[in-house]
């Protein structure tokens, strides 16, 4: 499946639970298509013009909400989705109220203790083809806690994250841009998802957050919804 094609999907993931009625969310989503460089350069590396049209497209396709607020991470590329989303989201939806892009830690690198370490290791796996065997090592425990975070604890602390945004005002929804590690995480832990059997995270991939009847849901285009294990406020 082609990053379109899994952006179309989760685009649409979102537009049948707003036709179910569901008018406050939060999708945990990849930045769209970037330079591809080095480990040394990752932070620089800007969005495509394929990944600049491809982030105004996922956000015209978006429903109208309420109130839509976004979020992203601390790095240009995810900032920038973040903001052509909104700008695609806006044009599409004459008088739609949104808020400024909010950049969170969390939902950059708030478990890497050594951000430059762990990028080098991720970088040199991927090059041998060994990417879901880099995160497999990561969920089984096997680098250090001063490099990176043990992987349950991150995976809470950023469903925690999430969470807290959706407990917020009633009938409004988020948009948090962010990287693959991320969903790596939220699909290892909370939709059973293996890295093995899906290796890559594609661009504007996401994963959607609400709350029905009393419990908190998760879904995405690959598995209906599961209940997560967290209480409602």
């Amino acid at each position: 499946m082609t990053p379109a094609q899994v952006s179309t999907k989760t685009v649409q993931v979102i537009n049948d639970l707003h036709a179910q009625g569901i008018d406050s969310y939060v999708v945990l989503l990849r930045h769209s298509a970037r330079v591809v460089d080095t480990a040394e350069n990752d932070a620089a590396q800007e969005l495509t013009e394929e990944g600049e049209q491809g982030a105004l497209a996922f956000g015209k396709a978006l429903p109208a909400a309420a109130r839509l607020c976004f979020h992203s991470s601390l790095i240009n590329r995810c900032v920038e989705t973040a903001d052509l989303i909104k700008e695609g989201y806006l044009s599409a939806h004459n008088g739609a109220a949104t808020t400024p892009t909010i950049t969170s830690n969390a939902l950059y690198a708030s478990f890497a203790q050594d951000v430059a370490k762990m990028d080098k290791i991720a970088y040199a796996m991927m090059e041998k083809g060994e990417w879901a065997q880099f995160f497999r090592n990561w969920f089984n425990g096997e680098y250090p806690t001063e490099a990176i975070d043990p992987a349950d604890q991150a995976a809470a602390g950023l469903l925690a994250f999430l969470i807290g945004l959706l407990d917020g005002e009633t009938a409004v929804s988020h948009i948090c841009v962010s990287h693959d590690w991320h969903l790596f995480l939220i699909k290892e832990y909370y939709l059973h998802l293996r890295p093995e059997d899906h290796e890559f995270i594609q661009f504007l991939e996401g994963v959607v957050i609400y709350e029905q009847d009393g419990r908190y849901y998760i879904t995405n285009h690959q598995t209906d919804a599961i209940p997560l294990p967290v209480p409602v406020k």
